[in-house]
């Protein structure tokens, strides 16, 4: 019998036996005391589902000894929060990578998100070596007491790039750089399927290593779209846009299904006056 199956029929068998014993035990048979008094309870009616209850539990029974033996695969599963950097300053022509700092908004976006992530139980922080990513993390990392990981394969396609404009600055001038992106454009001197291998093989280590736990990865929106395009398998591994610090958020079981729980959460930047990308929360 399919082990998923098992586990069902296991937990169902489990509650009607149990309302069984339940209503096996509401009232006494025995003589008991009321008011000092001693009283004698009849016999409750037969009641025609009881019956059905109980075949069904005899039934199952070789399905229930079945769920109590070691599955093929134990249920473990990571929960996977991606989050985009905040918003770096803009930097053009530098001697050597760009690498971009967080600009004022972005440090008030990291601040916001941080104190967001505070409800929930973080066991682990990793984050891209770029800067904008890693002052991403900071405000969590110092009001949790975790310090970051940080992982080279998880950097952003342009990280060799001697310059960083903002994608809005871009659109806003309508630059054909802006142009191609929205073309789905890949400007980098590293090719897509060596970028996709290093991201892919990245986070599936991080996730190998936290069974059971939740891992918060300050990352990149290439690297964002890249790896949720693999879980949908869909051919354009640039489909969306990531806002500023937005949380994605994937379960990842040890057997290796991935399943994408919410995509581009800024919830934490609603009213807050800051930008969040090219669409304003």
């Amino acid at each position: 019998m399919d082990p998923h199956v098992a586990m069902i029929c296991h937990s169902r068998a489990c509650r009607n036996a149990k309302r069984v014993e339940m209503s096996e035990s509401v009232a006494p048979k025995a003589p008991y005391l009321r008011y000092g008094r001693a009283t004698r309870v009849s016999e409750q009616p037969e009641h025609p589902i009881r019956g059905q209850i109980l075949l069904r539990t005899k039934i199952l029974n070789s399905v229930d000894d079945a769920a109590r033996e070691p599955l093929p695969y134990p249920f473990i599963v990571v929960e996977l929060i991606l989050v985009r950097h905040g918003l770096p300053v803009r930097k053009e022509n530098t001697d050597g990578p760009a690498d971009p700092e967080l600009s004022i908004d972005g440090h008030a976006q990291a601040a916001l998100f941080g104190a967001y992530m505070m409800s929930e139980n973080v066991d682990a922080i990793y984050s891209s070596p770029l800067r904008r990513a890693v002052q991403t993390a900071e405000p969590l990392s110092a009001a949790i007491g975790i310090d970051p990981i940080l992982v080279p394969g998880i950097a952003e396609w342009d990280q060799h790039s001697n310059e960083y404009i903002p994608v809005e600055e871009l659109k806003a001038a309508n630059d054909p750089r802006w142009l191609e992106m929205a073309k789905g454009g890949f400007s980098s001197d590293e090719i897509p399927e060596d970028f996709h291998n290093r991201v892919l093989e990245s986070i599936e280590d991080i996730i190998s290593k936290h069974r059971g736990d939740t891992v918060v990865v300050t990352c990149h929106g290439g690297v964002i779209n890249d790896y949720l395009s693999h879980i949908l398998g869909i051919s354009n591994s640039q489909f969306f846009y990531p806002n500023y610090t937005s949380i994605h958020r994937i379960a990842a079981s040890s057997s290796g299904h991935r399943s994408i729980l919410s995509i581009n959460e800024t919830s934490h930047l609603r009213g807050s006056g800051l930008p969040t990308g090219l669409f304003h929360a």
